[in-house]
């Protein structure tokens, strides 16, 4: 009886359970230090394998959308572990949701502005370093949740 039973898990559903259970360390880490510690991004370049070798890479238009993203990020001075993070999340979803890298940028720009605003009220300065792991994530769930 146990045997007609299958669970199959989504893919996007799986993918929010991973980013969910690596964004709890990551967020906490960015936030208390403003650094994203090397350990993270490892185990998330372990998942960004599995994926890369499950799915392949993707299209080819939307990676180099990414590296023009990630260049001007890295013009803009944003933060090192910010980038590498935002790569491996970009590797990780574009083989699985191709075609909605707008919608993504678009959410972790409203998430990053209402970070810097809840952050700039709370401390009653404009600070220089913000914890954009929050935003990143937050913008990744909503965006995953939304498929």
């Amino acid at each position: 009886m146990l045997a007609e039973y299958s669970f199959r898990m989504p893919v996007h559903t799986l993918a929010i359970s991973c980013v969910t259970l690596i964004a709890i360390p990551i967020t906490i880490a960015d936030v208390a230090w403003h650094k994203i510690p090397n350990i993270y991004l490892k185990v998330i370049s372990l998942f960004t394998g599995l994926i890369i070798f499950l799915f392949g890479l993707g299209p080819v238009r939307n990676l180099l959308l990414w590296s023009a993203i990630l260049c001007a990020l890295l013009i803009a001075r944003c933060g090192m572990g910010d980038i590498k993070l935002i790569a491996l999340l970009a590797l990780t979803c574009n083989p699985i949701f191709p075609h909605h890298e707008i919608d993504y940028w678009l959410s972790f720009g409203l998430a990053a502005l209402l970070h810097f605003v809840v952050d700039s009220l709370f401390n009653r300065r404009i600070s220089k370093e913000i914890a954009l792991a929050p935003s990143i994530f937050f913008a990744l769930l909503t965006y995953l949740a939304a498929r």
